[in-house]
């Protein structure tokens, strides 16, 4: 049986991601995909960045900073509070290939070493979100939406 190519695989996850129990207690493990989301992947260095709707007037932006080192973020994980449409953006740099993911938004991009991870999404779902890195299941950030 051959491997199934990366776009095929992307598809079939698309599909199949609505019925996986993917997210922390607090969301109750929906998966919620906003409302006009897009994604982009530019340049053969797979830098992927993923943007939801605006935040609503007045709303608050934040970035988040996350170095990946030897499997582990440096200085631990983060514990991050934000407000209900609040725009965030975390950037990862890691020293090895790997997949970001946001739980609950159901957001992704990838990380290499030559490309850190970009994703820019609205915060407009209250609760828990566990931020990670996919392939080994490392947590990044806990995010409160509240």
């Amino acid at each position: 049986m051959s491997p199934i190519p990366r776009t095929s695989f992307v598809a079939l996850l698309l599909l199949v991601a609505p019925l996986a129990a993917c997210g922390s207690e607090d969301d109750g493990g929906a998966i919620a995909v906003p409302e006009g989301s897009s994604t982009t992947t530019t340049g053969a260095e797979s830098t992927t960045t993923t943007a939801t709707t605006a935040p609503p007037p007045g709303g608050s932006a934040i970035t988040i900073a996350v170095e990946v080192a030897g499997g582990e973020p440096v200085g631990g994980a983060q514990q991050v509070d934000v407000a209900v449409g609040a725009e965030v953006t975390i950037t990862v740099s890691a020293d090895a290939p790997d997949e970001v993911h946001v739980h609950g938004y159901d957001l992704f991009a990838d990380v290499t070493p030559e490309s850190p991870a970009s994703i820019t999404f609205v915060a407009d779902i209250p609760g828990q979100f566990e931020i990670e890195l996919e392939g080994d299941h490392t947590l990044l950030v806990e995010l409160t939406v509240a």
